[in-house]
């Protein structure tokens, strides 16, 4: 396994080479709101090459070349993260973090919003969590995402047994839900 990992950082370095950039920086949004608005237009996902093995993070002057000349940004989620997070910093905000998920496989940005509570920005999605710290928004944003998944599942006639739905909450998606109020939230029937 070591070895692959220094094969993907030393193809991932050389790539990083490659990339055109350019010294112009977009206009900083004058909201939470607009920001928001800018991400949900201008991010578009896209997977990583070979699987992830040439998985890394674009440079910021890369984001930045991109934007100016294709009017959007293309990566994944590590590269939303580190440019949400480049974004909100040039927007003033000092409390901003990239958060790897690792048992999810995901990046988010958790940051402090004028509010001084702490809200999420993953991939192209603000989680307006609310919550009084890092950790807690993180639960927040992990809670959302499962219920949002639950009820795209039930929408698409997939229904769960009370078991199905107590793995979810023990397997850590969802830490602070309890399987009561996740059916009582989703308005389901568990057989």
């Amino acid at each position: 396994m070591n070895i692959l990992i220094r094969i993907r950082n030393w193809v991932s370095n050389l790539c990083k080479r490659m990339y055109k950039t350019t010294n112009w920086e977009p206009d900083v949004p004058l909201s939470i709101e607009m920001l928001g608005f800018i991400i949900a237009e201008k991010y578009k996902w896209i997977k990583d090459p070979i699987y992830g093995l040439l998985d890394h993070v674009l440079p910021i002057k890369h984001m930045n070349w991109q934007l100016q000349n294709t009017g959007c940004v293309k990566g994944d989620c590590d590269d939303f993260a580190t440019y949400t997070s480049y974004i909100l910093i040039r927007m003033g905000f000092k409390q901003v973090f990239r958060v790897n998920l690792i048992d999810k496989l995901h990046v988010i940005c958790v940051f402090m919003n004028n509010d001084s509570v702490f809200d999420v920005f993953s991939n192209s999605s603000y989680y307006n969590t609310k919550s009084s710290n890092v950790d807690a928004a993180i639960e927040a944003y992990c809670n959302t995402v499962v219920m949002n998944d639950i009820r795209y599942n039930i929408s698409q006639g997939i229904h769960y047994t009370k078991d199905e739905v107590r793995k979810l909450t023990i397997d850590g998606r969802a830490k602070l839900i309890t399987i009561e109020s996740m059916i009582e939230i989703i308005g389901i029937e568990c057989k």
